[in-house]
């Protein structure tokens, strides 16, 4: 076996990886907003101020000791950014009702990370702490994580995933997935429950999305692990505890 080859497929493979188009249902910030930069607010003429985030806010959004931080994006004033270190050092450009727990979203998209919107999602002891860092991508990010550690270093280490909608509810179910470059198109209504997806992608794995699967404890663990590489969408499948436990791996 040869993992010079192995990322070489890996590479051409991205090229492969679904783009999937924004959830209808997002959510939308209709109760007013916080614009931030490196925790400080920024005023209607796009000039950083000497507010803090958690002041401008007041006890609407940014509640919970440093909560933002060093936070650079928008939260919305409905109960986002919620816990102690909830959004500290992140960098998001809009948070809906989400970021909800300690250190829920600590760190998400910083490091050179891009986090677009994370709406009703990331509600849990560190549910999203991590994700996107250190180059990672992720464009949406609703009506998931929900759960302690659910999503937590998603899509660090310049992994790519477009979307995670409905999905990695349940306890550490999408822990590091699509980490150190690997790329997933968008997970889908899937991985919600314990130990699902975990470590999906990691290492270099590309993997087009998951879709209506990974539901049954400890499914798809380890897929596309160490180089592995699935092409095609992982559909309606994978739904017994321990299913495609090491699917490609190696």
């Amino acid at each position: 076996f040869s993992y010079a080859a192995a990322f070489l497929r890996i590479a051409a493979c991205v090229a492969l990886v679904v783009r999937l188009p924004f959830a209808d249902a997002q959510q939308v910030c209709t109760v007013g907003k916080v614009n931030c930069l490196g925790g400080f607010r920024v005023n209607g003429a796009g000039v950083q101020t000497t507010n803090t985030c958690a002041n401008a806010c007041g006890t609407n959004c940014c509640t919970g000791l440093n909560a933002c931080d060093d936070f650079t994006g928008v939260v919305c004033k409905d109960g986002s950014c919620d816990g102690i270190s909830s959004c500290r050092n992140a960098n998001i450009d809009e948070v809906v009702n989400a970021c909800i727990g300690e250190e829920s979203c600590e760190n998400a998209g910083s490091n050179g990370g891009t986090i677009q919107l994370v709406s009703n999602s990331c509600i849990g002891l560190r549910s999203c702490n991590g994700t996107a860092i250190d180059g990672g991508t992720i464009t949406l990010i609703n009506d998931s994580c929900i759960g302690d550690r659910s999503c937590s270093d998603a899509a660090s280490n310049g992994g790519i995933i477009q979307q995670i909608i409905n999905s990695c509810t349940g306890e550490e179910s999408c822990l590091i997935a699509a980490t150190n470059g690997g790329s997933i198109g968008g997970v889908n209504n899937s991985c919600k429950n314990k130990w699902a997806c975990r470590a999906l992608g990691r290492i270099g794995g590309s993997i087009a999305g998951v879709d209506n699967s990974c539901n049954g404890e400890q499914a798809c663990r380890n897929a596309a692990l160490e180089g592995g590489v699935i092409q095609e969408v992982i559909k309606d499948s994978c739904k017994g505890s321990e299913s495609c436990r090491r699917a490609a791996a190696f």
